[in-house]
């Protein structure tokens, strides 16, 4: 299908707003042509959408059960496909788009959208389009082995070890490949202090009776405004995050009632014990 066409399609198509299809449109032109063409036909079968308090829109087709021609490689994965900056009234916005279990899913804006979303006399100023994950190829750190047997630990070293004796581990995941742990926080734009990566070159993870630490392969992301916090470590409704795109190494305790990081560490071992400290509020 040509450009021209899938434009023409997409716009007799009222489910897509006319905002939401610039946006999707200026994505369309960073795909690969066997990517654009899934990417197509995915857009032709949807049938409704959510939208969440003018930031959020999802996309579903007529019903769950109907055929969808899916990317490859993303069983049961979301995964953040690109990021689109645009300018519109002279107010800079952010759009991430998302994939899930291989399909367009949503677009979430940095600002509430609605006085322009749905307006087709309102042209928007794409000022940058950044592409960030490759839709048929797979995207996600490969798990590493997980354990609850304390016999099969890896070995333990400096302040984990000190910590581990105070907290009894019920479960705990190999350490992933030197390589790929850098590939992967390179790719994440994670800057972190260097107790974390002592912590990652001895093992990708462990959950104790009261706190979740999370290692290359199990950390996941959460958005305040424009800014990607990814979680490394969580306890009932608090958890500790670094900021995607940070300049120094540090992290952050939120609690998920708040609306942004109310604490700052430079040692992840502080911010863990600071995390253990707070009342476990869900």
């Amino acid at each position: 299908m040509s450009l021209k066409t899938w434009i023409t399609t997409l716009f007799r198509r009222e489910v897509i707003a006319p905002l939401d299809k610039q946006i999707l449109d200026a994505v369309r032109k960073h795909l690969s042509p066997e990517a654009q063409a899934i990417w197509d036909e995915q857009l032709r079968v949807l049938r409704r959408c959510q939208f969440f308090l003018g930031t959020e829109v999802n996309y579903y087709p007529a019903s769950p059960d109907e055929p969808t021609i899916r990317f490859p490689h993303h069983p049961g994965e979301e995964r953040r496909l690109a990021v689109v900056r645009f300018e519109c009234h002279s107010t800079v916005y952010q759009a991430r788009v998302y994939l899930v279990n291989g399909r367009l899913f949503s677009i979430e804006y940095s600002r509430d959208v609605r006085r322009i979303g749905n307006r087709r006399d309102v042209e928007v100023r794409v000022l940058s389009v950044e592409l960030l994950s490759e839709p048929m190829y797979p995207d996600s750190p490969v798990s590493p082995r997980v354990v609850s047997d304390p016999s099969l630990f890896p070995v333990m070293g400096g302040w984990l070890a000190d910590w581990i004796s105070q907290h009894p581990v019920l479960e705990m995941a190999y350490p992933m490949d030197a390589t790929e742990r850098e590939r992967w926080l390179h790719r994440r734009q994670l800057l972190l202090p260097d107790d974390y990566h002592e912590l990652l070159k001895q093992c990708d993870g462990f959950t104790t009776g009261d706190v979740d630490v999370f290692g290359i392969s199990s950390m996941y992301e959460v958005n305040f405004g424009e800014a990607i916090y990814w979680v490394l470590a969580g306890r009932g409704g608090g958890f500790i995050v670094a900021r995607e795109g940070d300049e120094r190494p540090r992290v952050y305790y939120f609690h998920h009632e708040e609306g942004a990081p109310s604490a700052e560490f430079t040692s992840f071992r502080e911010a863990l014990q600071y995390l253990i400290a707070r009342p476990n509020l869900p």
